[in-house]
């Protein structure tokens, strides 16, 4: 299996945000494809411990909760494991080309496209959290939202009802399959 080259800590951002329900790993998805080089992984844990291919990352604090590493992976298959006493996440993912991938791998998009926690996330009364949709229309144009869905951001207050907000390999970065995003509310 391919290695990492380096350890250090800027360009790969990984977020370590306080979880309810265990550890998850949020950025690279499962079986995706990524460019070689240096990657963003995104993950969630109360308490952890994040390894590439075995070998632990060493995180700085970049706030409550969230950390940040620089990893370079080279191309290969590789798989990250995040343990914590809730649970064990792994996420396999390829560093090259989608041709030379395994079958039924996808590129993976990531979104934010910056890779700053500030963007999206605020500090609130010591913890990390998310700023909300409004910083979803910091970017996003809300007078084109109607365009792409059939209700107004009023109605759909929280974009991660439908969305992968740190990225996906699916199109507009869907949770589901527009069809059964929809049924999550309409059965």
């Amino acid at each position: 299996m391919a290695g990492v080259t380096r350890v250090a800590g800027a360009a790969l951002a990984v977020c370590l945000l306080l979880a309810a329900d265990g550890p998850e790993i949020l950025r690279p998805t499962h079986e995706s494809v990524v460019p070689p080089g240096e990657i963003t992984v995104v993950a969630r844990t109360k308490q952890g411990k994040l390894t590439l291919d075995g070998k632990p990352l060493v995180l700085a604090e970049a706030g409550p909760g969230a950390f940040s590493a620089e990893v370079e992976a080279a191309p290969g298959r590789h798989e990250l494991v995040l343990e914590d006493t809730a649970g064990t996440r792994t996420v396999s993912f390829f560093a090259g080309d989608a041709k030379d991938a395994p079958e039924g791998w996808r590129r993976f998009r990531s979104h934010p496209p910056v890779a700053a926690c500030g963007a999206c996330h605020k500090v609130e009364e010591g913890a990390w959290t998310f700023a909300g949709d409004a910083s979803c229309f910091g970017c996003h144009e809300k007078e084109k939202f109607p365009e792409a869905h059939t209700h107004n951001p009023v109605v759909l207050a929280e974009c991660q009802m439908c969305h992968l907000p740190h990225g996906s390999t699916a199109p507009a970065h869907l949770k589901l399959r527009r069809d059964l995003a929809c049924k999550q509310c309409h059965g």
